[in-house]
């Protein structure tokens, strides 16, 4: 959830701190999402992860679309999509959320809300 919205179309990824593997995910419209490591579904491996989430924002068609030239030639300028959410939840390094998956099976991280 950011700003009492469910995040959509977001990538999650369980980063591991003590040398198990990643597992990721993507959210759904309801910001819902399940998580793979080794095949679909199959969740995350026990251990202590930090919790990545990265999504761009939407990018529209300029409306002169037809008219710009073609982004092909080398001195075209591409910018990269701003960020739908903020910049610390993509990086392991500088995200708040952490969690630890217990040895005994199934486990749900409940609501992460993000914040500004």
């Amino acid at each position: 959830m950011y700003k009492g919205q469910p995040v959509s179309e977001a990538s999650v990824m369980l980063v591991p701190q003590e040398g198990q593997r990643a597992a990721v995910g993507k959210t759904d419209s309801q910001g819902r999402f399940v998580l793979t490591t080794l095949t679909a579904g199959d969740g995350a491996m026990p251990g202590k992860y930090k919790i990545v989430i990265t999504k761009t924002a939407a990018v529209e068609a300029a409306a002169d679309a037809a008219e710009m030239p073609d982004i092909t030639k080398e001195q075209a300028i591409v910018k990269p999509a701003a960020a739908a959410i903020p910049a610390k939840y993509s990086n392991p390094n500088t995200t708040p959320l952490e969690c630890t998956i217990p040895q005994s099976g199934q486990h749900d991280l409940g609501v992460l809300e993000l914040k500004d």
